[in-house]
């Protein structure tokens, strides 16, 4: 028995098996609304009894790198999701009659080495002949030159392109009446896109293109826009955002490598902004125009290093969620200032320095802490183990180099607390658990605690369901 034989045999048992069993890739109450993945070499058909899954939906086949026909794919009427990685073989030698039916199609990394020949996938011209697909998504194909083909994709809706290093041009996508999501990500060779004002029905795009050198302003005139990413030259050219006041619908928007920005000025004209995430933008000072923002919910700002004056931040009465990582101007939060502090459900902060929390039991509502300081030696505590003790909506609290702690005990009122994370080496004594009377807690995580003295967990169980423990002391 040749070893193709051998691991079609195997694969073949290993379905027969999964029709019979209730696993994480078919379960037969559902019958198969879960994917199924299937993993092999050197097969090159697949088993004949996958016919017997008449139901199923979702088909993800990876490392199938000898697969030479997906004819049995026929019999499955009902498959609608198929993605293919690492299936070198198909791209020449696929016949794409059997997958007229597929509306969802990935593929990822079919033919990767350079040395083969351009194949029908890096063509397209056989993707174009599959008219009932909604969704595209295309990875690693490194000899995709052109978008020629896709055209034809008229039910298109959503198309993703990530590290076709070779891609220049996608003039193609312009005349897909229906395309409503647009990813173009890692493209190196890419610099311009040309016609991209013609997708008026364009609502969701992801652009990070390393080389660009076209002009962003074609992105401010797609009016119906509700979520906007973009990072990379495209982002770099960003000095304001005052030619984004045409984006009346922006509900989120991601700024990633805005090396030029010195202000968000231009922003209040984006009222319906619910999201909003500022990364890497080194040159960000000013962030007042934020308070405008009145449908404002989720903030995150990321290594801004120049940012200092946060004061904007107590006029955002729905802010529900804020993440700050690595602002390390920013040397003081006074939660008294803000006007509805009991807004605030998630709090993240990463910082480098010497951070202040003033009156943190203002917020009420919070459900998740995350306090991180990046510095062993820094003794400073940004507030006290008593304050946030006082937070009794807390369920996931993770303190990291940021809060001295000497004892749990200021933590027993926290009764819904489910997830406690600690990681300093400052701990010198965690009390025993019992006194803490944390019926719901379920996961304690402690690292580097390198002088922790006693803790006793037994109380908690059989409820507490995870307690990795990684320090050196007793």
């Amino acid at each position: 028995m040749t070893p193709q034989q051998l691991q079609t045999i195997q694969l073949s048992e290993k379905l027969s098996a999964l029709e019979a069993s209730n696993t994480i890739y078919l379960d037969l109450s559902a019958l198969y609304d879960r994917p199924l993945h299937v993993h092999t070499k050197l097969v090159e058909h697949l088993p004949d009894n996958l016919i017997n899954f008449i139901n199923l939906e979702h088909l993800v086949l990876t490392g199938f790198y000898s697969l030479r026909s997906l004819s049995v794919l026929f019999s499955l009427t009902k498959l609608k999701t198929l993605e293919l990685s690492l299936c070198d073989a198909l791209g020449n030698e696929i016949d794409i009659q059997w997958l007229k039916k597929i509306a969802v199609l990935s593929l990822k990394v079919c033919c990767y080495s350079p040395a083969k020949p351009i194949t029908h996938f890096e063509q397209l011209t056989q993707i174009g002949k599959l008219t009932n697909l909604t969704k595209l998504t295309i990875y690693d194909l490194t000899q995709l030159v052109s978008l020629s083909g896709i055209e034809k994709l008229t039910n298109l809706t959503e198309l993703s392109i990530r590290s076709c290093y070779g891609l220049v041009c996608i003039d193609a996508i312009t005349t897909l009446p229906n395309l409503t999501k647009l990813e173009l990500l890692d493209c190196d060779s890419l610099s311009k896109l040309d016609g991209l004002i013609l997708l008026q029905k364009i609502s969701y795009l992801w652009l990070c293109l390393p080389r660009y050198s076209g002009s962003y302003k074609e992105i401010t005139q797609l009016i119906n826009l509700e979520t906007l990413e973009i990072d990379g030259k495209v982002c770099k050219q960003l000095t304001s955002l005052n030619d984004f006041y045409k984006l009346k619908k922006l509900q989120r928007l991601s700024l990633l490598g805005g090396s030029k920005l010195l202000s968000l000025n231009g922003i209040e004209n984006l009222l319906m902004l619910t999201e909003l995430t500022i990364n890497g933008c080194h040159q960000l000072k000013n962030i007042e125009a934020l308070s405008s923002l009145d449908k404002l919910a989720e903030l995150a700002i990321y290594d801004c290093p120049q940012l200092k004056d946060i004061k904007v931040l107590n006029s955002l009465n729905k802010l529900t969620e804020l993440n700050i990582i690595e602002c390390n101007a920013i040397d003081n939060i006074d939660f008294a200032q803000w006007q509805v502090p009991e807004c605030l459900k998630k709090l993240t902060l990463y910082h480098s320095g010497n951070l202040h929390l003033f009156n943190i039991v203002k917020l009420i509502n919070l459900t998740t802490l995350i306090l991180i300081g990046k510095s062993r030696e820094n003794k400073t505590t940004w507030c006290s183990i008593e304050d946030i003790g006082e937070l009794l909506s807390v369920q996931e609290l993770l303190l990291a180099r940021s809060i001295t702690i000497h004892s749990l005990k200021p933590l027993k009122k926290l009764s819904k607390l489910t997830t406690l994370n600690l990681a300093d080496r400052q701990i010198v004594l965690v009390a025993d658990t019992k006194t803490l009377q944390l019926q719901y807690l379920e996961y304690i995580h402690l690292t580097g605690c390198e002088q922790l003295e006693n803790i006793n967990v037994q109380n908690l169980l059989p409820k507490l369901i995870k307690v990795p423990i990684d320090h050196e002391g007793q």
